[in-house]
């Protein structure tokens, strides 16, 4: 769902000839968190430990959402409130969407962990 909210967010912050930049940039970054957060997120938990890992996690969120409140403008209402947008995002079509995501993921992260643990030596990263 995030993904899908940043293409949304993305298209209505830019004219209409700029859409199409607006959603490889939600991409783009995307696969760049996906390449970078990984290798970066494993140096982080070697050298702080996974307490210093939460922590840092938590810390960057919290910057992250002020940088979000001060950046992105206010948009107007559609109506109908968190009523009507829970009935979108619990309907049968998003909920299958969903659930092959998350098997998608488990099934790249599971296979990136047996792949790093079965290597001969596992590589440290400090």
């Amino acid at each position: 769902m995030f993904v899908a909210v940043g293409f949304v967010l993305a298209m209505s912050l830019v004219p209409p000839e700029r859409m199409g930049r607006a959603i490889s940039v939600v991409v783009s970054g995307l696969f760049v968190s996906t390449a970078l957060g990984v290798p970066l997120g494993t140096l982080v938990g070697q050298v702080l430990g996974w307490r210093g890992s939460f922590t840092a996690v938590a810390v960057l969120s919290v910057v992250a959402l002020v940088a979000m409140l001060m950046l992105i403008p206010s948009m107007p209402s559609t109506g109908g409130g968190a009523g009507s947008q829970a009935g979108y995002a619990f309907a049968p079509r998003v909920l299958a969407a969903l659930a092959v995501n998350v098997v998608a993921f488990a099934a790249v992260y599971s296979a990136l962990t047996v792949a790093w643990r079965s290597a001969p030596s596992p590589p440290r990263l400090r």
